[in-house]
């Protein structure tokens, strides 16, 4: 899982990079096999005029197709951060969740294989009964 981090009008000291990689990784750690890149974007829409005005967005790219975007907004990058990461880890588990191993049609299409595999068996089977009769002892 690669994850890139891209800032716009907003600086990121190494404590909070740190805190950013740690966050990701464990909440997505579970779902390391399916996810291919993680970008995060931290922007700060309003300037210098403060307010709530940060911006964290985090989309993430899965290994077959797909991917899923979060974004999450506060007063400063941790708490954007926090909001947007607890929102991308149910989204990644929803996603594959809907994802299927194997397609509804194939599914059908194998069942009714077997299915007719099973009666063509039952058919074509010849039936051997023994039947022992007490009156011939020999």
């Amino acid at each position: 899982m690669k994850i890139n981090i891209t800032t716009q009008q907003v600086k990121l000291d190494k404590n909070v990079s740190d805190r950013v990689l740690r966050r990701l990784q464990f909440t997505l750690s579970k779902f390391g096999h399916s996810i291919r890149q993680v970008q995060v974007h931290f922007s700060d829409f309003n300037g210098p005029k403060g307010g709530i005005d940060k911006k964290c967005s985090i989309k993430v790219k899965l290994i077959t197709t797909g991917e899923v975007m979060v974004q999450g907004v506060g007063k400063d990058i941790t708490t954007a951060l926090s909001y947007s990461v607890e929102r991308v880890g149910r989204a990644v588990k929803r996603e594959l969740e809907r994802r299927r191993e194997v397609p509804i049609r194939i599914n059908r299409r194998l069942e009714r294989n077997q299915e007719l595999e099973s009666l063509k068996e039952d058919q074509f089977s010849p039936t051997t009964t023994l039947s022992t009769d007490a009156s011939n002892n020999y």
